[in-house]
């Protein structure tokens, strides 16, 4: 007999901004996430996260993994 899934609730996605302080910051999304909700996030969470590089700022270079959803060429 298979057993089927069960629906818990709306699918929630979290992005976080993690650095050598911590966690600054962190994105919720409903549902998945695509190129335009990434933009999204980078414009209003991320990017207001980040300070200049200097070569000592701990918060000055990002790190991303390659998924399909990340692709956008905005950024």
């Amino acid at each position: 007999m298979k057993l089927m899934a069960q629906n818990w609730g709306p699918r929630i996605t979290a992005i976080p901004i993690i650095c050598t302080e911590g966690m600054t910051d962190l994105g919720l999304h409903q549902g998945n996430v695509n190129g335009a909700t990434f933009e999204d996030f980078v414009d209003e969470k991320l990017r207001l996260d980040l300070l200049p590089f200097d070569g000592i700022n701990p918060r000055s270079v990002v790190i991303m993994g390659t998924g399909e959803s990340l692709a956008t060429l905005e950024l």
